[in-house]
C-alpha cells in the first residue's frame, strides 16, 4: 500500500502480503516470497486438511458422547431393576419374618396358657397322692399298735397297698421342653 501497488506476493517468514517493490527492498530480499494466489491455495489445502481432521475428531467425540449417554441410560435402567429386585427380596424376607414372629408368639401364648394348667394338674395329683400316702401311713402306724396275731393277718394286704402306694412323677415343666 505504501508503494501504491497491489499486494501480489506473500512473505512466508512474516506471513504478510507484500508488493513487488517491497520484495525487492532490503527488508524482504533475503526472505522466501511466493505468489499470493499460490500461497493462498497452499494454505487453503492445509486448512482443508486440518478441517477434515478436526471434523473427524469432533465426530469421534460426538460418538463417544452418544455412547456414554446410552451406557449411562443402560446403567440407570440396570440400577433401577436391581433396586426393584432388592426391594422385592427384602419385602419377602420381611413377610417371612413377620410370619415367623406371629407363629412363635402364638406358640408362646399357648405355652403361657398350658403352664398354669399343667401346674394345677400336677398340684391336684400331688395333693391326692399326699392324701393317700398320709392315710396309708396312719393305717400302718395303727396296725403297728395291734397285737401280733391281728397285725400278721393284715400284713399281706398292707404290703400290697404299700407297693401300690408308689406314686407317679408329675409332668415336669422345663424351659427346654417349652421351646421345642
Amino acid at each position: 500500500m505504501r508503494h501504491q501497488e497491489a499486494l501480489k506476493l506473500l512473505c512466508e517468514e512474516d506471513q504478510t502480503p507484500i508488493s513487488v517493490v517491497c520484495d525487492r527492498s532490503r527488508a524482504h530480499r533475503a526472505r522466501t516470497v511466493v505468489a499470493i494466489e499460490e500461497a493462498a491455495q497452499e494454505y487453503k489445502e492445509k486448512i482443508q486438511a486440518r478441517l477434515k481432521s478436526l471434523r473427524e475428531e469432533r465426530e469421534k467425540l460426538l460418538r463417544l458422547k452418544v455412547n456414554g449417554e446410552k451406557r449411562s441410560q443402560e446403567y440407570l435402567i440396570q440400577t433401577q431393576a436391581e433396586r426393584q429386585k432388592i426391594l422385592s427380596e427384602f419385602q419377602q424376607l420381611l413377610q417371612f419374618l413377620e410370619e415367623q414372629e406371629r407363629l412363635l408368639l402364638a406358640r408362646l401364648e399357648k405355652l403361657e396358657k398350658e403352664i398354669p394348667k399343667i401346674q394345677n394338674d400336677n398340684a391336684s395329683k400331688l395333693s391326692e397322692e399326699i392324701s393317700c400316702l398320709s392315710n396309708l401311713i396312719s393305717e400302718m402306724e395303727g396296725n403297728g399298735q395291734e397285737p401280733a396275731s391281728e397285725f400278721l393277718q393284715d400284713l399281706r394286704s398292707t404290703l400290697s397297698r404299700c407297693e401300690k402306694g408308689k406314686f407317679q412323677q408329675p409332668m415336669e415343666i422345663s424351659p427346654s421342653k417349652l421351646f421345642l
